[in-house]
């Protein structure tokens, strides 16, 4: 096991295992905290999850997959209690791709995404607990494609180096890529 997340009555444990809680799981599992018996809840990841974070309902999963809940998808995935997927670094996401650029970072990165329809948008760093390091955009934005600028330095207190996450939150969607901060 390389991970837990923990929320309510349940726990997300995640890494090499194929079988956990009496069930058989692929490196990923929600367990219950009363038992340690598994949920029906299974994402199915191709491999199994390296780092979990939880936060309202969505875990976080970052790992060697290439396929998660039935759908490709590489290394990072946010998934909901019903097992729906917020992808990053997917074409086929509602609304298009959440890039950032350069990636790794080394002072400023430029992050791009579409948004479908007029609504708040929240674009938000996370580590790689799912914890809001910085947020970075709040705001009304209208249809169309977006870009952001954003500087480490700039920050009140300066971003360490290390592996985080952009959440994109839109009116239809929220997507996740990674981002990798360095010196």
């Amino acid at each position: 096991m390389y991970a837990l997340a923990a929320g309510g009555a349940t726990v997300y444990a995640g890494g090499t295992f194929n079988q956990i809680g009496g069930q058989p799981r692929n490196g990923l599992a929600e367990l219950l905290v009363s038992n340690a018996a598994a949920t029906d809840w299974d994402a199915k990841p191709s491999l199994g999850a390296l780092a979990l974070g939880l936060t309202a309902g969505t875990v976080y999963v970052g790992g060697f997959f290439s396929g998660i809940c039935d759908r490709p998808q590489n290394g990072v995935a946010a998934i909901s209690a019903d097992r729906t997927l917020g992808v990053g670094n997917d074409p086929g996401a509602v609304g298009g791709r959440l890039t950032a650029k350069p990636n790794p970072m080394r002072g400023s990165v430029e992050i791009q995404y579409t948004v479908a329809r007029t609504g708040r948008v929240r674009l938000d760093l996370l580590d790689v607990s799912g914890r809001v390091v910085r947020t970075i955009l709040d705001e009304v934005r209208a249809p169309g494609r977006q870009l952001t600028s954003w500087s480490r330095e700039g920050s009140r207190a300066r971003i360490a180096p290390g592996l985080y996450f952009l959440r994109l939150k839109a009116p239809d969607r929220v997507t996740t890529t990674r981002l990798a901060i360095v010196d």
